[in-house]
């Protein structure tokens, strides 16, 4: 997660932040929030092999946060570490780049 931080962190226009869990935090909360070019982004990071799992290896609570981010026109996604920071971060910059919301 901080590798990825530190690449995001790299893109002009953007502002990142990780998000720290904690008994006092909202349940579901992606690991890394932030805005690109002025587009809301909620990214969620799994270790490589969850996506094999029921839900991509999310929580219900995550998924439901995900799910919410998209319907409210953010851009939502799953990284998982088997993707390299780099890797992760171009696809971020591709999506947000291309799909309109």
């Amino acid at each position: 997660t901080d590798r990825l931080l530190g690449e995001l962190r790299k893109l002009p226009q953007s502002w990142w932040v990780k998000v720290a869990a904690g008994p006092w935090q909202t349940p579901g909360l992606p690991d890394i929030i932030g805005c690109l070019r002025g587009k809301f982004v909620a990214i969620e990071v799994k270790v490589a092999g969850r996506e094999k799992e029921a839900n991509a290896g999310l929580t219900d609570k995550q998924k439901v946060v995900l799910v919410e981010v998209g319907a409210a026109n953010g851009y939502p996604f799953i990284v998982y570490t088997s993707k390299s920071p780099k890797e992760a971060t171009g696809m971020v910059v591709d999506v947000v780049s291309t799909v309109s919301r």
